[in-house]
């Protein structure tokens, strides 16, 4: 027979919530200083998104659950690594992204 679990005070349970925030931002600095791969995994990401039809930055940008400046940030590194292009949507003139 298992003793019932214990139950975390609240500052108990910021103190852990604090911990493991740092310790996955380490985790993932870590993962991006060592990196080796041409496209970071972010980046293939949207290039997957791209290849699904989703081509607008605002719709990249809830695709794949971040800002729009951030989509922004993506969409641009991949038009200025000539990995994506960018165009605009015949009828409004809005920037769209291709593979």
């Amino acid at each position: 027979m298992t003793a019932p679990p214990r139950r975390m005070s609240p500052a108990a349970r910021r103190r852990l919530a604090t911990d493991l925030r740092h310790v996955c931002m380490r985790i993932s600095r870590r993962a991006r200083f060592e990196n080796t791969q041409e496209l970071a995994p972010h980046q293939f990401s949207v290039l997957n998104q791209l290849e699904k039809g989703i081509d607008r930055p605002g719709a990249l940008a809830r695709a794949e659950c971040v800002s729009a400046p951030s989509m922004t940030r993506t969409v641009s590194s991949l038009v200025d690594g000539d990995t994506s292009t960018a165009r605009p949507t015949p009828r409004t003139g809005a920037p769209r992204s291709s593979a």
